[in-house]
């Protein structure tokens, strides 16, 4: 698999990373997958549902406020996001 960043990734390496996502959280727990276009992004999607979790994504581009509102309106414990995109949806959260 081949990203639109040019970044490239086996099918086999591609499932390791993912069930590393997979372990992270508790089997039937609702996921915030905020997803952007990356090999990352769809692994963390393939290990959740691998592992029994439920992911709910949403765009990389989407509000504070959008966020806040599907977090309250789900009950979202965990949410799952890029790195580069940390410091625009932590303000109300804690980050482990």
């Amino acid at each position: 698999m081949i990203a639109s960043d040019g970044t490239e990734i086996t099918f086999e390496d591609l499932i390791k990373v993912a069930d590393n996502f997979g372990k992270k959280i508790p089997s039937r727990q609702v996921v915030l997958l905020i997803c952007e276009n990356s090999i990352y992004s769809i692994a963390s999607y393939i290990g959740f549902i691998r592992s029994g979790v439920v992911p709910l994504l949403v765009d990389y581009k989407l509000s504070q406020e959008s966020i806040n509102i599907i977090c309250e309106t789900y009950g979202i414990s965990y949410i799952c996001l890029p790195t580069s995109s940390i410091r625009k949806y932590i303000e109300n959260y804690s980050v482990f």
